[in-house]
């Protein structure tokens, strides 16, 4: 593996002995991308067109004892080759949110050790 065994790169992440795991969360985040309508296969670019680059991005998710919990692949954009207003519109791109929870435990540990709020 590379520096940081759990976030391999996609060379790594393909021949690596967890392989096949790898293989089972990309067909996962497809599935989802196609799903949602976020991500479709084209079988020929037209002329002219210009593709927005993506990679695959690797990520093992562990336990707090350092075990295993699950192995995450995510297929991302290549932000540098897209364009405002020809690969996307400004208007109509979102980010994801947090989780409430997950604001209100950030809220608290805010509120107990008096940091200001912006």
């Amino acid at each position: 593996m590379g520096i940081d065994p759990d976030h391999p790169t996609d060379e790594q992440a393909r021949s690596s002995p967890q392989a096949a795991e790898w293989a089972k969360e990309r067909a996962k985040e497809r599935a989802q991308l196609e799903k949602y309508g976020v991500f479709t296969k084209i079988p020929k670019v037209p002329e002219g067109a210009k593709v927005v680059d993506t990679k695959w991005v690797y990520i093992v998710k562990r336990k707090p004892g350092g075990t295993i919990e699950k192995y995450k692949a995510r297929k991302a954009r290549r932000v540098l080759t897209q364009e405002a207003g020809v690969n996307y519109d400004i208007d109509k791109t979102y980010a994801q949110m947090m989780r409430p929870e997950t604001l209100k435990i950030l809220l608290a540990i805010a509120l107990h050790r008096g940091w200001a709020i912006r």
